[in-house]
């Protein structure tokens, strides 16, 4: 596996530091590794001998730095076993019986394992932060796509990502918005979560190409309502079915 990441990465380094990259073929996300610096880096070699000194330091420690920047990616990608592409931790789906990549698990009708996890537990408020992408699937129609993490304190409000997202969402709500509340699964770092979903644009956004003028609601296992701070029972009967569902 590590070398099929050495051989796909690319690489960005300049004469001052090592850096490599490597392109997730799900999402199209693009991972830099950490840089390393060259140890001759603001050294002039005043000779041809000390130039052919360096170059060939400079081609050793290129080696080393791209050995390591194979380890940490090895971290955050990995292989899909069906389609055979590198895809990032985020589209690459825990499965039950075979880990797949997205893409190849909605192709197939698999799901990754749904977890029903508690809002207030605070893992996932700290591991999706503002402005990070994730897939909601619709559990009735089937239907995902993208969106982004806008904020939320007692829940998480989002935004589509694209107007394509904003349009499948649409699509999803029967062409109408609305407040009643939906039940989905949300897809983060391979793994599902049972959660729910209203269907009204409001409040403020980020994203201004969209078509969708604010944010929507999602909630999780016990979150709460922020007008109100109340439990929306509509939000948890909904988070129960896509758990169920599952």
């Amino acid at each position: 596996m590590k070398q099929i990441i050495k051989e796909a990465m690319g690489d960005c380094s300049t004469i001052g530091e090592f850096r490599f990259l490597l392109r997730c073929q799900e999402c199209g996300r693009t991972w830099h590794s950490s840089p390393v610096r060259f140890s001759k880096a603001g050294t002039k070699p005043e000779t041809e001998g000390m130039r052919a000194v360096f170059r060939t330091l400079y081609e050793r420690e290129r080696a080393a730095a791209r050995e390591k920047a194979a380890a940490e990616a090895l971290e955050i990608f990995s292989q899909c076993p069906v389609c055979g592409r590198l895809v990032c931790n985020r589209c690459f789906l825990i499965c039950e019986d075979l880990d797949l990549c997205a893409a190849c698990a909605k192709a197939l009708q698999v799901r990754g394992d749904i977890v029903l996890e508690d809002w207030w537990s605070g893992k996932i408020d700290s591991i999706i932060k503002r402005s990070q992408t994730f897939t909601v699937t619709d559990v009735i129609t089937g239907k995902s796509f993208r969106c982004a993490r806008y904020g939320g304190q007692n829940h998480l409000d989002a935004e589509p990502y694209t107007a394509e997202d904003a349009a499948i969402m649409y699509e999803i709500f029967d062409y109408k918005w609305t407040w009643s509340a939906r039940a989905i699964w949300l897809t983060f770092d391979g793994v599902t979560y049972a959660a729910a979903m209203n269907g009204m644009p409001h409040g403020g956004q980020r994203i201004n190409s969209n078509n969708f003028s604010g944010q929507f609601c999602i909630h999780f296992l016990n979150s709460r309502t922020h007008g109100g701070n109340r439990v929306n029972e509509d939000m948890q009967a909904r988070i129960q079915e896509a758990f169920h569902a599952g």
